[in-house]
């Protein structure tokens, strides 16, 4: 068969950094670039938004989520995210990911309930 050869490791963690970095600088632009629209087109500055959040699993046992604000206007936009870990890795299995945790920059921001954390992240917004 015909088939190419699977992606290297390294070489697929190094776009997934650079994609990310990029991600984050079109996201925050985005965003801002909304927020300026929607206080414009409204011509207020105390907007009614929405928030609406998820959960990586279903019910309350994920140790991930994520929620944005949504502007309530005409022409809605997302005005903001924010994500929650409970999870960190070096309380995983610290001998199985020990070449991981030397240059490991834990994402964990939560640690109350998984119910609670769609609620959470909107507070923090």
């Amino acid at each position: 068969m015909n088939l190419p050869s699977p992606i290297h490791d390294e070489r697929y963690s190094k776009w997934d950094r650079d994609s990310l970095i990029m991600v984050k600088s079109f996201t925050g632009t985005s965003m801002k670039k909304a927020v300026v629209e929607t206080v414009a087109a409204e011509n207020v500055t105390e907007l009614m938004v929405s928030g609406d959040g998820f959960w990586q699993t279903r019910g309350f046992q994920s140790r991930h989520s994520a929620a944005a604000l949504i502007s309530c206007n005409t022409k809605p936009k997302v005005l903001d995210i924010e994500t929650c870990s409970a999870l960190s890795i070096k309380k995983s299995n610290p001998a199985k990911y020990d070449n991981i945790i030397r240059s490991h920059q834990c994402e964990k921001n939560y640690d109350k309930s998984s119910g609670a954390m769609e609620s959470a992240a909107i507070l923090i917004m």
